[in-house]
């Protein structure tokens, strides 16, 4: 989540303290995301002193506090973060996908833990589409999120499909090399003798 990206957009709205960005993160996000108020701060001191958000006075209240501002540069990098396509990273590590890995290049039969992990996988959509059912619509923020789980729990149970198929066709493409590899031995030891 790019919590640096919302307090800008934020900020793009009106002015505010550390303590009134914290409050309309977690509004604008229906209290999906609690937000701690030491990030919020820690994230502000750095907006600051990268130039993307200047001081601009104090808030009124039982506990004055800094009011912060959006500048010019920062305007630009909120330009730049809604324009951007989020797409997830090529190189990003996937545990599941190097539990696999490592145990089928090491001759484990993975089978069982595909099917493990198909279980699970069914069980958790069975959940959040439990869940989704029973949000009230007017909690977008919770009904996105939802939606996006049960998209990706789709998503990987077709991916733990075309993976029994892909070992397969792996563990049966090595055993064939070796057989093959091992004739050729066989037969060059039986020509030289």
């Amino acid at each position: 989540m790019a919590v640096r990206d919302i307090l800008l957009w934020l900020l793009d709205q009106e002015d505010a303290s550390v303590y009134q960005l914290k409050a309309a993160f977690e509004e604008k996000t229906n209290h999906v995301w609690p937000m701690n108020i030491g990030q919020v701060y820690q994230t502000v001191q750095r907006l600051a002193r990268d130039g993307l958000v200047k001081e601009v006075g104090e808030v009124a209240g039982a506990h004055p506090s800094v009011a912060f501002s959006i500048t010019d540069k920062g305007r630009h990098a909120l330009e730049d973060w809604q324009a951007t396509p989020i797409l997830p990273g090529r190189t990003d590590r996937d545990d599941l996908v190097m539990r696999l890995a490592v145990a089928a290049n090491n001759g484990q039969d993975v089978t069982q833990m595909v099917q493990e992990q198909r279980v699970a996988t069914f069980s958790e959509l069975r959940s959040v589409t439990q869940y989704l059912a029973h949000l009230p619509e007017e909690n977008l923020t919770a009904h996105l999120l939802a939606e996006r789980q049960i998209f990706d729990l789709e998503a990987l149970g077709r991916w733990l499909d075309h993976v029994e198929t892909m070992i397969d066709a792996y563990i049966q493409h090595s055993a064939t090399h070796v057989t093959a590899s091992e004739n050729h031995n066989n037969t060059t030891n039986t020509t030289e003798a």
